[in-house]
């Protein structure tokens, strides 16, 4: 797992040996999470719809009850830091 950042209390990470689409996961804490969220990273050009339908800013509930009010803070924050996002994606899953 490699930490992208960590914003508001919470972790931004990719894991090595990742799946496609390309995500980032989103959760309160990096060792027991009360809860996790992806953000999908869509197409690499413009952030549109990838091979698998996602695009950026999706979202899917991986675990627990994260504030909804949040999950937009969340994906503004990562819309700001999209390159670096994408640099890591890129170099773990080449």
């Amino acid at each position: 797992m490699a930490t992208l950042f960590r914003f508001a209390g919470v972790f931004f990470v990719i894991y090595t040996q990742e799946h496609p689409p390309a995500h980032v996961h989103v959760k309160s804490h990096q060792k027991r999470p009360d809860w996790e969220i992806r953000i999908y990273l869509g197409r690499r050009e413009d952030g549109g719809e990838d091979n698998y339908g996602r695009s950026f800013g999706d979202v899917s509930i991986r675990a627990g009850n994260p504030k909804m009010s949040k999950i937009d803070e969340y994906v503004d924050y990562l819309a700001e830091h999209i390159n670096e996002a994408w640099a890591l994606w890129e170099s773990i899953n080449p």
